[in-house]
């Protein structure tokens, strides 16, 4: 190669050095250069903004110290796997860990990047923020399976898991109860003192059932005045005795809307899912005949 043709080539290898140096830097995905060590040998702009540490931090991180615990096995046998050049790239879902200590919901790829002999071979991560996405996925998934006033399961949720729990008990024979409960005065509250009170009412007495359940219990609204109530691993007398603590503390319960003074009483059927009674639409049917 002649003289000329050397600086040609030069020429050529600083440009594109320089193009991809822009490129890496004005990036609109989050970038980094890693070592086999999983050292941050380099880092642009938007990574920084993402996982909202500085370049100075970042350089002197691992990426292990990045990633949340329940997703870094899977992307150090991955990487492990680029290193032994087993694979050319992966892709991965992964939550990283923000410095505010929030999870950082992301998609990256990750590719590796030969040694040359000016340079030592690297990993190149790309990491694109998909938290925004993420969340609004969890709140819409939220709002389809529970009420938007007290925050509990909606009837469709509740249906779910009501039929989860018959397949249980016709599999393994173990008990279960479902509760049907009623608000008997909660039509006079809203017709004495409007909406607005029927709403500051019922999001009160889900506070007083609510705290007489067990955890593993579940309690759902399945109309205005309607609640369900799941019990797993249950015996039927044992879940009458909860039923009436919790219809007891529903008595005692005293509902204030301005200068008016209102009791509330409650009608609960309650029926006993087991290997004989396990239809979903048999057993609601049963409960809201048995409330009294």
């Amino acid at each position: 190669m002649t003289e000329f043709e050397q600086q040609a080539s030069q020429k050529r290898l600083r440009a594109s050095e320089r193009r991809y140096r822009a490129t890496f830097e004005h990036s609109a995905v989050g970038m980094a250069h890693l070592s086999t060590s999983g050292q941050l040998l380099r880092v642009n702009q938007r990574l920084e903004s993402i996982l909202g540490y500085t370049s100075t931090t970042l350089s002197q991180s691992v990426i292990r110290e990045l990633i949340e615990p329940e997703d870094l096995e899977s992307f150090l046998l991955q990487h492990q796997a680029l290193i032994e050049q087993r694979k050319d790239f992966f892709t991965q879902q992964c939550r990283f860990i923000h410095a505010s200590g929030n999870s950082v919901h992301a998609e990256i790829s990750v590719s590796a990047v030969e040694a040359t002999p000016e340079q030592d071979g690297y990993t190149l991560l790309a990491l694109i923020d998909n938290t925004l996405n993420h969340t609004m996925s969890q709140r819409m998934a939220h709002e389809a399976n529970h009420d938007s006033l007290t925050g509990l399961l909606n009837r469709g949720a509740f249906k779910r898991k009501l039929t989860t729990l018959c397949d249980d008990a016709r599999a393994t024979r173990a008990l279960h109860c479902l509760a049907y409960i009623d608000l008997d005065q909660f039509k006079v509250v809203n017709d004495t003192c409007g909406h607005s009170a029927g709403d500051a009412l019922l999001i009160q007495l889900v506070d007083v059932i609510a705290a007489g359940l067990r955890k593993q219990d579940r309690l759902a609204r399945l109309g205005g005045d309607e609640f369900g109530l799941l019990m797993s691993n249950i015996t039927l007398d044992d879940a009458e005795a909860l039923l009436e603590e919790m219809r007891q503390s529903v008595t005692n319960f005293r509902f204030m809307w301005e200068d008016k003074l209102f009791t509330i009483s409650t009608s609960i059927g309650l029926v006993s899912i087991d290997s004989n009674h396990n239809d979903p639409h048999q057993l609601l049917s049963a409960a809201d005949a048995a409330c009294s």
